[in-house]
């Protein structure tokens, strides 16, 4: 994952589902959302980074020693 993300969270329901790769999508998304459930709160949230941790590597060497 490279390119940041949108998701849009219901604070009074459940976990967000589906990511949005772009603005417009999540707000629109957070709109109809909004439209069916009255009293409702859907923020829109975007993503700002990754965390990884990486604990092994292997590198192969161009040309092997011969043994």
């Amino acid at each position: 994952m490279n390119e940041g993300f949108w998701m849009v969270w219901c604070p009074q329901g459940n976990p967000p589902k589906a990511k949005h790769y772009n603005l417009d999508s999540a707000v629109s998304e957070a709109k109809r959302l909004a439209a069916q459930n009255p009293g409702r709160e859907f923020v829109v949230l975007q993503s700002v980074g990754v965390a990884k941790r990486v604990d092994v590597d292997f590198t192969r060497h161009e040309h092997p020693l011969p043994f």
